[in-house]
């Protein structure tokens, strides 16, 4: 883990991590054997991010779902887009069949308590596929949301397309997450996943 404290150190409470640096670490856990048990032998990580909120980085993020893949070069898919060029690859907006077949994994560096501006999520939101901002309104405006409080080591498994978000953080004390997608196949059109 040191190598990760190391990359949030480093930069800005948002960024990527390397699979380079990742991969040996994640052989160490026994997050490929659980996660090829619910998407199959197939599945591998293709996107990694660490996320920080502390004193100085106390961040909130409106409901929202994960519709963005990355990958190693822009090509022009049905589907894809619109396209940025952020942290040396290419993202691109995918379509709904692509994010909802794929799983994300919240793993907790820090305790997370009600405190630390935790996740909040809107149950089986997923279920409505892709939704443009009013469809996401009135879900809000219509569910109940709840919120995960965890542990240090504590994991959430989640599709990419529920509603989630936090709240600013009301103590200080570091609330850090490592956050890693994974798919069990590869994109259409010659399109490929960025092994960051």
């Amino acid at each position: 883990m040191v190598e990760l404290d190391a990359y949030l150190a480093e930069g800005p409470p948002r960024r990527p991590v390397p699979m380079n640096s990742l991969g040996p670490w994640l052989q160490q856990t026994g997050l490929p054997i659980w996660i090829t048990e619910i998407l199959g032998s197939a599945a591998r990580p293709v996107r990694s991010l660490l996320m920080g909120k502390d004193a100085d980085d106390n961040w909130a993020i409106a409901f929202h779902q994960d519709t963005t893949v990355a990958v190693r070069a822009h090509r022009e898919v049905p589907g894809f887009g619109p396209w940025v060029n952020k942290a040396h690859f290419y993202h691109a907006q995918a379509p709904a069949e692509v994010m909802g077949r794929m799983i994300s994994v919240r793993l907790h560096l820090d305790d997370s308590g009600l405190q630390s501006g935790p996740l909040k999520w809107i149950p089986y939101s997923h279920r409505h596929g892709k939704l443009n901002e009013v469809g996401i309104a009135d879900l809000v405006t219509e569910g109940s949301a709840e919120t995960f409080t965890a542990k240090r080591g504590e994991l959430v498994l989640m599709n990419p397309l529920l509603l989630h978000g936090s709240d600013r953080a009301l103590s200080p004390a570091p609330r850090r997450v490592l956050h890693i997608e994974w798919a069990n196949f590869e994109l259409p059109g010659g399109l490929e996943w960025a092994w960051y």
